[in-house]
This record gives C-alpha cells, structure tokens and sequence, in this order.
C-alpha cells in the first residue's frame, strides 16, 4: 500500500512538473492547485484509517482525466 501511494504522489508531481505555466495561464495555475492539493490529501493518507482522504484525492483527479477525455479529439 505504501508503494502505491509513493506512486501516486510521484505521477502528481510529474503532472505538476509538466505545466507549462507561460502557455497555460490560468488554466495551469488552476491544474497546479488541485494536483497540490490531491498530493498533500495523498500524503496525509498515510495511515490506514485515512482512506477516505485518500479516495477524496482519487476523486479529485479522477473528475480531471474525465475532462481531459471530453474535450480530445476524436
């Protein structure tokens, strides 16, 4: 469990990491704060009595790859 909790911090950091901030503007600035706050929910999940934070931060990135996925081309 904890290994897979290290990769999810890991793949929202690189997600972070790979905003272009000059090209994605507000956009990037908003995308920034939810993967910060999905990390930070991810590392206070540490323990296994917080799997609903856990999940909250799950939910949160969840809810962006479903956007990403309505607006790709097709």
């Amino acid at each position: 469990m904890i290994q897979a909790r290290a990769r999810a911090s890991a793949i929202v950091i690189a997600l972070e990491e790979s905003l272009d901030f000059e090209k994605g503007g507000e956009l990037a600035l908003a995308l920034a704060r939810i993967y910060r706050e999905a990390s930070r929910r991810i590392n206070a999940a540490m323990s296994p009595d917080k799997v609903d934070v856990l999940m909250s931060a799950r939910q949160m990135l969840a809810e962006i790859a479903e956007a990403w996925k309505r607006i790709a081309p097709k």
